[in-house]
């Protein structure tokens, strides 16, 4: 919540999406998404703004977020579920 009441942009699109009945998390570990929200928990649509650790030297570390969170997301999507994966700056 912290950065979003930093940021207005965000701030607006997180009031949108609430208002239209969508379930916004901040600080979730997206490698150990069990842990963060509970091993029952599953969604249809899981939106992660990957958080990409520049410099050549980093390459592995991206690739093993990416295939932890990948592993993580297979057990919480609902059937038919979509992962929508973004990169920031």
């Amino acid at each position: 919540e912290e950065v979003v009441k930093n940021r207005y942009e965000a701030s607006d699109t997180v009031h949108t999406l609430r208002e239209e009945g969508v379930q916004v998390l901040h600080s979730v570990d997206a490698t150990r998404l069990g842990d963060s929200l509970g091993a029952d928990f599953r969604c249809d649509i899981l939106i992660f703004n990957f958080p990409h650790i520049g410099g050549k030297s980093k390459i592995q570390a991206n690739r093993e977020l990416l295939k932890d969170f990948f592993k993580s997301a297979a057990d919480h999507l609902s059937p038919g579920g979509t992962v929508v994966l973004s990169l920031c700056k």
